[in-house]
């Protein structure tokens, strides 16, 4: 997978190598409801993809909107 930031900076292309969930309740009186939820993702990277990935792939992106 590409992985960018919200800024809009590349890190690259990674696999995904395990994810972990976990949720605790937020407050004792919740009854379950509220609830916080973290992700961990284990990634490993894969090399450099050529640019007719990146370009097919932001091709893609763009036909989902038009």
């Amino acid at each position: 997978m590409f992985v960018t930031r919200g800024d809009g900076r590349v890190f690259g292309f990674y696999g995904i190598e395990s994810v972990k969930q976990s949720h605790t309740a937020i407050g004792p009186q919740t009854g379950g409801i509220g609830q916080a939820i973290k992700h961990e993702l284990k990634l490993v990277p894969v090399g450099q993809q050529g640019a007719s990935v990146g370009a097919d792939m932001l091709s893609t992106l763009i036909s989902l909107f038009g």
